[in-house]
């Protein structure tokens, strides 16, 4: 700016420009300048004046500042254009022309609200809460918003707002204020809607009426400041956690109420019926009359306290009519019951109980003693005497003379008793039932003083089979004697004045009576019983099938995963039914081989074969057959536990070029009489009867039995009418042109149908064909899930309907798409109580279109278990072996397995793997195991993590010269414990 007159010289230093700036931010209720400028160096300079105004060059407004300030702010502008200069003046009040004029516009600016608070914070999902909301800057005609959705504003003033909250969902929502002029607050997460609590259990469920239990309800969403209610009465509150709440219960009329949490946001949670009030229990003082015929009938009063209309009266666990109840009074109508003393119990409508005090005897016609036998002993107790009669009942006590006998059984005709001690002569004998009714037969027992008399025998015990020598020893014993044991004779093998050696026959389990009588007419029966017990549970396994010569060669494979010895008995039986016996000790965790290099000559080619051990093992039989060349056709099986009296076979079908074969064992030295019934698909039945003879096998031409059986598929149920137990297979043979049996397979018989079976082998597409055979002996049909299981892939469903006494085989090849080409493993479940029986069966062409070359079957398994162990396997030699092991996991995740490769000398190789969650894993065992090259061996599976969702499987091959995989073997593994 100039500078005017006489202070031109001391305004030198004031800038021609002043340098105003605007404020950049608004941070008051309405906008200011900031202005700037240079200092003026004067030493009497007096201050400055800032002018400013609307118009430019006409000011209006104008502030006096320090000569030492050269800035100032000019505030509290409305919006506008504004124009602004400087002078400055001294101390006589000269003052400088004005500087350079500026200019500044000022603009509205929105100062927002601020929310310093929300009370309450929390409210229910419905809405309607009543919030205050503290804060600065309000403004009416706000809204206020709970996450998307405005609540309804109350009252609103410059530093609070009342508003009502808005439906909305669980859990913590933003709060916003917008005010008419756009300025907005929000609060993050300030408000809370509560989730409805939840009760799941109430614990005790009883209490007394007058309150006083610390009752736990446990549940969801519990506040603090909780009430409980129990019916329509408040609980004394102990403490309140999120998912519980302690709480005494309050004192309230008898009955069932609900249990009700009501947290302080309002929301309430009910469980229906969930706590009972008890008055007191009943009691029984006294019952009339107290005794009745056995027919029932009799009415009852029971006298006693706390009787509630509704009760009921049981005796012996039967229901008595109720006639009548008063508090201190029950009348019932006694129910019909064997003679015997009884006790009524009482139960209020609240479940407490009472024992009457007394008891109530049903009574019956007085006994009869019909014969006493035998009729005369030793004075010595010890003699056993067998009362036969009518009328006895249990708990009836039997005497000699007044003096009481020890009861060793009874029946409503007979008693059996040891004799007490007594002098010689004849004494009465008498039988008292319980309800004080008794028969007495005068003189009906003689004592003598010369009568033989059992007091021992030794041993007390022995096995089921028979064949235990035992002692009786003695007094008195005469000669010419005679044993029977459980009323069976048996042979005296020697005999003293004090004792006889006899032998136990066979006889079920359980204790039966010995009696001894001499050529003298004299006899005795021992107090002491033996008993007949079953042997100590030993592993087993049953072969029916078994053929060494110039055709067939038969093989076993035993496999023992322990770390000690295990000791094997195996018995062949020959045709002529003549048993061979060969022990064996199996080395730890090995594998071992019976073949014709080590086993026993036997009289005939064909034989049985049973293994006993005193552990699990896993045994695996191989049945080869060749025509003076390399083996072409092969099948195996790990044999059954042990003998029944009932089997059933799902698979088997018959053409003109398939021979199938039932093969029926007896390992007894009983006959058999065997029912054969054939099931065809179609749902004929056709029975058939045979006697198997015993320690024999007898082989059904199953397409010669009828002719509509020559051509068709064919399921069968065995069963041995007489229940004499026998083992069964069934083998089929495929016939190729002149070539005998060019492929073959066989399977043993399952004990029963099951709901649920496990097929860890499958494989489809190339030259592989899978069939799985569904068989339903029910009379009702059955819907049935299939479900298969892949390597890293989704298991795929299918549902099917077998008809009733029918058979359904599944094409697995067909049964989906994603199945034409795959390995798999398979479950199939009944949909209803109704089991059926699954086996499935393999067949491949040495390429891809001609003749079956080979095939195997297998029956599924029923469990699935955490270790299995598979006998057979072999790698490499003449024929090219080779070896998989199949494992199916059913759990919903993968589970990590560790193989183990158990050999003939010994050596142990182990890897591990990871079986897919609802999949299959298949094991090439010579590419994982490279020392199985060349040898034979067994394999255990067993998972790492103790889960027992595995079934497991093997499947072997052999190639000849001129065919790749000319046989082939299956066989399931056996679950260890």
């Amino acid at each position: 700016m100039e500078c005017q007159g006489a202070l031109s010289s001391r305004c030198r230093h004031l800038l021609l420009a002043v340098c105003v700036l605007l404020a950049a931010s608004v941070s008051h209720a309405a906008p200011a300048v900031q202005l700037a400028w240079t200092a003026n160096a004067e030493p009497d300079l007096a201050g400055y004046v800032l002018v400013w105004g609307t118009t430019p060059g006409v000011y209006s407004h104008s502030v006096t500042v320090a000569p030492t300030a050269v800035t100032h702010r000019v505030s509290d502008l409305s919006p506008g254009t504004y124009y602004f200069a400087v002078r400055a003046f001294n101390a006589a009040g000269v003052h400088s022309g004005y500087s350079n004029e500026v200019s500044a516009v000022v603009t509205s600016v929105v100062v927002p609200p601020t929310i310093t608070g929300l009370s309450p914070a929390t409210g229910t999902l419905a809405g309607g809460t009543d919030v205050t909301i503290t804060g600065l800057r309000f403004q009416p005609g706000l809204v206020v918003r709970f996450g998307a959705v405005a609540g309804t504003v109350q009252h609103v003033t410059e530093t609070a707002i009342t508003v009502k909250t808005p439906a909305g969902a669980a859990g913590p929502v933003p709060v916003s204020v917008t005010n008419p002029d756009s300025g907005a607050a929000t609060a993050g997460t300030a408000f809370v809607y509560d989730i409805p609590p939840s009760i799941t259990a109430v614990s005790p469920v009883v209490g007394p009426i007058a309150g006083g239990t610390d009752v736990v309800v446990t549940g969801t969403a519990f506040q603090t400041g909780a009430t409980v209610r129990f019916g329509a009465v408040a609980g004394v509150v102990q403490q309140v956690t999120t998912t519980s709440i302690t709480v005494r219960a309050p004192a309230e009329a008898a009955g069932v109420v609900d249990v009700s949490v009501l947290n302080p946001d309002g929301y309430v949670a009910v469980l229906g019926q969930a706590f009972t009030y008890r008055g007191p229990a009943p009691t029984m003082a006294r019952l009339s009359p107290t005794s009745g015929p056995r027919d029932g009938g009799t009415e009852v009063a029971l006298e006693g306290a706390h009787f509630d209309v509704g009760l009921s009266v049981a005796v012996d666990g039967v229901a008595a009519g109720v006639v009548s109840v008063t508090s201190t009074r029950v009348v019932v109508r006694m129910p019909a019951h064997a003679p015997t003393r009884v006790r009524l119990a009482v139960t209020n409508p609240d479940g407490q109980s009472a024992w009457g005090p007394v008891a109530f005897t049903y009574t019956s016609a007085a006994p009869t003693i019909a014969a006493i036998t035998p009729d005369r002993g030793a004075v010595e107790k010890g003699n056993v005497v067998t009362v036969t009669g009518t009328g006895f009942t249990s708990g009836a006590a039997v005497s000699f003379d007044g003096r009481s006998a020890t009861v060793l059984a009874i029946t409503s005709t007979s008693t059996t008793v040891v004799a007490p001690a007594h002098v010689s002569g004849a004494v009465g004998v008498t039988v008292r039932n319980v309800d004080g009714q008794r028969a007495t037969r005068a003189g009906g027992y003689t004592y003598l003083a010369t009568a033989p008399l059992i007091t021992k025998v030794v041993p007390a015990d022995g096995p089921v089979v028979g064949g235990t020598p035992v002692t009786l020893i003695g007094l008195r014993f005469g000669e010419g004697p005679t044993v029977a044991i459980g009323g069976v004779a048996v042979p005296v093998l020697a005999s003293t004045p004090t004792t006889v050696t006899v032998e136990t026959p066979a006889h079920a389990a359980g204790p039966v009576n010995i009696s001894l009588a001499f050529t003298a007419g004299q006899d005795a029966s021992a107090a002491a019983r033996f008993t007949f017990q079953e042997p100590t549970p030993r592993f087993t396994r049953y072969f029916a099938d078994g053929a060494s010569g110039s055709f067939f060669q038969t093989r076993f494979a035993l496999a023992n995963a322990h770390a000690e010895p295990v000791p094997v008995t195996v018995t062949f039986t020959d045709a002529q039914g003549t048993p061979t016996t060969m022990e064996v000790i199996l080395p730890p965790t090995s594998r071992s081989t019976i073949d014709d290099t080590n086993r026993p000559a036997l009289a005939t080619d064909i034989f049985a074969t049973r293994f006993e051990a005193p552990q699990p093992i896993a045994i695996e039989r191989t049945m080869t057959w060749a025509s003076g060349g390399p083996a072409y056709g092969a099948h195996s099986d790990p044999g059954v536990s042990a003998p029944r009296t009932s089997w059933v076979m799902g698979e088997g079908t018959t053409s003109s070029q398939l021979a199938m074969f039932y093969l029926v064992q007896n390992p007894t030295s009983t006959t058999a009489d065997v029912q054969v019934q054939f099931f065809l698909a179609s749902g004929q039945q056709i029975d058939r009867t045979y006697q198997v003879a015993p320690r024999s096998l007898t082989s059904i031409w199953v397409n010669k039995v009828d002719a509509a059986l020559a051509n068709a598929e064919v399921f069968a149920r065995v069963t041995s009418l007489n229940h004499v137990p026998v083992v069964v297979e069934r083998s089929a043979y495929v016939q190729n042109g002149a070539e005998v049996f060019s492929a073959g397979d066989n399977s043993a018989a399952v004990e029963a149908p099951a709901s649920r079976w496990y097929l860890a082998e499958g494989a489809t597409g190339g030259t592989f064909d899978e069939f799985v055979s569904i068989a339903n002996l029910n009379s009702a049909s059955v819907d049935v899930e299939v479900t298969y299981l892949r390597a890293g892939t989704t298991p795929i469903a299918r549902m099917h309907s077998v008809a009733a006494r029918s058979r359904l085989t599944l094409h697995v090849d067909e049964d989906a798409l994603e199945l034409a080409d795959t390995e798999v493993s398979i479950q199939v479940e009944s949909l209803s109580s109704r089991p059926v029986v699954v086996e499935r069966t393999m067949r491949w062409r040495a390429q891809a279109t001609g003749d079956w070359v080979g095939a195997h079957s297998s029956h599924g398994a029923t469990e699935t278990a955490a270790r299995w162990l598979v006998a057979e396997g072999e790698a490499g030699g003449t024929g090219a072996a080779s070896t998989y092991v199949l494992v199916a996991n059913l759990a919903s995740t993968d589970t990590p397995v560790r193989f183990t490769l158990l050999t003939e000398d010994g050596s142990v190789h182990m890897t591990d793997a990871f079986v897919p969650a609802s999949g299959r894993y298949s094991l090439d065992v010579a590419q994982t195991f490279p020392a199985a090259l060349g040898r034979r061996f067994s394999v255990m599976v067993e998972s790492t993590d103790g889960s027992t969702s595995l079934v497991v499987e093997r499947s072997s091959f052999v190639s000849t010269p001129t065919t790749p995989w000319a046989a082939g073997t299956n066989s399931p593994a056996t679950p260890l414990p």
